[in-house]
Order: C-alpha cells, then structure tokens, then sequence
C-alpha cells in the first residue's frame, strides 16, 4: 500500500538549504545525487513506512538520507508527514519536532 507524501513547511526549507550547502560545498552532482537520493528513499517510505528507526523521545521515524543527514517523518493514517531533514553534526538537543 502506497503512502502519500506531505511535504512540512520545515521540511521543505530544511531540504531546500540542505540542497544549497551540498551544491555550493561539493558541486551540482552532489546535489543531484542527494536529491535522487531522497526520492529513492521516499520510494521506500511510501511503501514500507516502518522501514526505518522509531524515536519515541520525538514520536517519529528517522532515516539517515546520508551520513550528515537524517530525515525524520511521522506516520498519519495513509500519508508520510515529512518533518525535517536534520544536520546530524548538530546537537539532538535542538530538535523540535
């Protein structure tokens, strides 16, 4: 059963500055690798929700889209709400689900 997939305002600014750091840092390909792979991942998701590690501390999924970048989303009925793409190289602490 396919999920939809609802885009959070943070997580279209958080995925939107991840892109621009990666093309700026390490050039368009990186991006483009990036960006195909989190299409790659949504496949999954949208397909097996519960693919990836639940975090009860933020009541939500987390995937690791690349070592320095983890996606976290939520499971609501039929649809995946994206939440934010997270900087791992940044204290958990500050994150505000």
């Amino acid at each position: 059963m396919n999920h939809s997939v609802v885009w959070s305002p943070e997580a279209k600014d958080s995925f939107e500055k991840t892109v621009r750091y990666v093309e700026k840092n390490w050039g368009r390909k990186s991006a483009i690798t990036f960006i195909e792979r989190v299409h790659s991942i949504l496949s999954i998701i949208t397909q097996h929700p519960k693919a990836f590690v639940f975090l009860s501390q933020y009541n939500a999924y987390r995937c690791v889209v690349v070592k320095q970048v983890s996606l976290f989303y939520r499971i609501q009925k039929n649809k995946i709400e994206l939440l934010t793409f997270w900087d791992n190289r940044q204290d958990p602490q500050n994150i505000k689900l």
